[in-house]
């Protein structure tokens, strides 16, 4: 009997390798896109304690001539949002359309400010495993305003 195994590492080699990839890359960008959202969420936070902590009572409007104008207040929170958006993520960016800001909730009879912000997958990294990841992530957070 003459046991010939020349060549059947290399061959079993090449089945597994696209496989083994495919997990090592789905699990770096499955990481990244955590560390995305946990970015997002605390980004959130931060927006949103910036907002309750304020002592200002500033209800006046940006633009006093529309009366869709948001208040200085919520316009101070989302520039805050899209100065240090990019900051917290790698893979998503906050655009400022996805960011929505409510100074007039209430928690528990309190006032409240309740932020709430997507973000769009970027297009700058090349994705291996692009199917895999959602195009948006989302957080939102409402906190009771401090007087």
């Amino acid at each position: 009997m003459n046991n010939n195994n020349r060549g059947t590492a290399i061959i079993e080699f090449v089945i597994v390798m696209p496989l083994f990839f495919l997990m090592l890359f789905g699990m770096l960008y499955g990481g990244i896109m955590l560390h995305d959202y946990n970015g997002l969420n605390e980004l959130t936070r931060a927006a949103a304690r910036a907002g309750a902590i304020e002592q200002t009572d500033d209800d006046t409007k940006e633009d006093e001539n529309n009366a869709e104008s948001p208040t200085k207040k919520v316009a101070r929170i989302k520039k805050f949002i899209t100065d240090n958006g990019n900051n917290y993520m790698l893979l998503y960016s906050v655009d400022n359309n996805t960011i929505t800001v409510t100074d007039d909730q209430k928690i528990n009879e309190e006032d409240a400010i309740v932020v709430s912000v997507s973000a769009n997958r970027t297009d700058d990294i090349p994705l291996i495993v692009e199917d895999l990841l959602p195009q948006t992530i989302s957080s939102s957070m409402s906190m009771r305003i401090e007087k």
